[in-house]
């Protein structure tokens, strides 16, 4: 006689679970017959959507179609949003028909805030000068030393230098009749204010 509570009855084998196309390999986006924009995923991937980190794959790819369409000027709708076949209006479509509640609000938000990078006015360009390489091309304070003495001033792009004198007037110096001395040659010369010099 057998006892039945000691007999160990053989487990029942579970089946592999079957690989599947990571998800983000269906998104394509087409903008003309020969310009596309996927994720060019290839990878299976076993009891999950995605392979590790194509989640945010899928949205940077929807992001750049995005920006991509809007800096043409053009409507979301204008090119072909595909996801596994099926086609939908725009990416913010496209993600509530396919993607969990927390990717659709990403891409909600990420297409909300390109369209309205989108539609900023452009910045003004500030001017640039030819000769300064874009730097700024006012006025620089200096010490220059003219003639046996070194005064603060201001040097300008056309080489010209300018002090105040004793009674607070502008005085201007010709390039050639001065040059720009550092602090520690200051020093060794004394500075001298306009006053001491009048």
């Amino acid at each position: 006689m057998t006892n039945a509570s000691t007999e160990t009855k053989p487990k029942a084998e579970k089946p592999e679970p079957t690989p599947v196309d990571c998800l983000c390999s269906k998104l394509d986006v087409q903008f003309a017959p020969n310009d596309r924009m996927n994720t060019g995923c290839a990878e299976r991937v076993v009891n999950r959507k995605y392979a590790v980190g194509h989640d945010a794959k899928l949205k940077s790819v929807i992001f750049q179609a995005t920006r991509r369409v809007l800096k043409d000027k053009k409507p979301l709708n204008s090119v072909a949003w595909t996801f596994g076949g099926s086609k939908y209006a725009g990416p913010v479509e496209l993600a509530k028909a396919n993607l969990s509640e927390a990717l659709q609000k990403q891409v909600a938000h990420g297409v909300e805030r390109a369209t309205a990078e989108a539609n900023k006015p452009p910045k003004e360009a500030k001017p640039k000068s030819a000769t300064s390489g874009g730097k700024s091309t006012g006025p620089r304070k200096v010490l220059a030393k003219v003639g046996n003495y070194t005064f603060e001033g201001r040097a300008y792009t056309d080489g010209t230098f300018r002090y105040k004198d004793k009674d607070d007037n502008e005085v201007e110096v010709a390039k050639g009749d001065w040059s720009e001395v550092t602090p520690a040659e200051a020093a060794a010369n004394t500075v001298k204010t306009a006053a001491a010099a009048k």
